[in-house]
C-alpha cells in the first residue's frame, strides 16, 4: 500500500535522512524545513537526492504554534494529494522516528483501512491550561516569537496585558463548536 509521510522539521538533517532511509519504496516523503534553520544546502541536496523524497520546501519561517506551521502542513498536503496512488498520509515532525517497521505499519493500516487516526477534544478542555481557550480569546504573538524557548515570555506578557486591560476577542455568533488536539495524524488520502 502506497503511503506518504509529511514532515515539518527545523534541525538535525542527519535524522531526517535516517527517517527516509528507514522506509521502503512504498513510502514517499514531502518535507518542509524551517526557512530560518541553518542546515547547509549541501545536506538538503543529499536529502533531495533520495528517490522517495518528492518535495523539500523551505518556504515558511515556522514558530511553534504559528499560522506558518499550518501553511507548511497545507503546502505538503496539497503536493502529496497529487499522487493518486497514495492511500494513507502521515504527518510527523523531524524529531520523530517510528517504533514499528514499515511492514507492520502497512499491515496495521490495511487491516484498519478507512479509519482516520487523529485526536481531538471539544473546547474548553478540562485538562488544558485555560481550557485551551486563551488562543481564541486573546491575540497571541506566535508569528513573531517562538513559544518553545525564552521568547515565550513575550507571548505570555502580551496575553497578560490584554487580560489586564479587559480585552477579549469577540466570537462570531455563528462560530461552530471548537475542538483542539494534536497537530500530528495519520489520515486516508480522501480525508487529506
Amino acid at each position: 500500500m502506497k503511503q506518504a509521510i509529511l514532515i515539518t522539521a527545523y534541525k538535525n538533517i542527519e535524522h531526517l535522512i535516517r527517517i527516509v532511509d528507514f522506509f521502503n519504496d512504498e513510502y514517499s516523503f514531502y518535507i518542509h524545513i524551517d526557512k530560518k534553520s541553518n542546515i547547509p544546502e549541501t545536506k538538503i541536496e543529499k536529502l533531495k537526492s533520495d528517490k522517495k523524497v518528492r518535495l523539500v520546501s523551505r518556504q515558511y519561517s515556522v514558530n511553534w504554534g504559528s499560522l506558518e506551521h499550518l501553511k507548511a502542513i497545507l503546502l505538503l498536503s496539497q503536493a502529496c494529494a497529487k499522487d493518486t496512488d497514495v492511500k494513507y498520509v502521515h504527518l510527523i515532525t523531524g524529531q520523530d522516528f517510528p517504533i514499528k517497521s514499515p511492514e507492520e505499519i502497512t499491515s496495521f493500516l490495511e487491516e484498519n483501512y478507512g479509519t482516520e487516526f487523529m485526536t481531538g477534544s471539544a473546547l474548553p478542555h478540562p485538562l488544558w491550561k485555560n481550557g485551551g481557550m486563551h488562543r481564541i480569546y486573546y491575540y497571541n504573538l506566535y508569528e513573531c516569537f517562538n513559544g518553545r524557548n525564552w521568547q515565550r515570555i513575550f507571548i505570555k506578557g502580551f496575553v497578560l496585558l490584554q487580560k489586564a486591560v479587559g480585552y477579549k476577542r469577540k466570537q462570531p455568533s455563528n462560530l461552530p463548536k471548537l475542538h483542539g488536539g494534536s497537530t500530528y495524524w495519520t489520515l486516508t488520502m480522501e480525508a487529506v
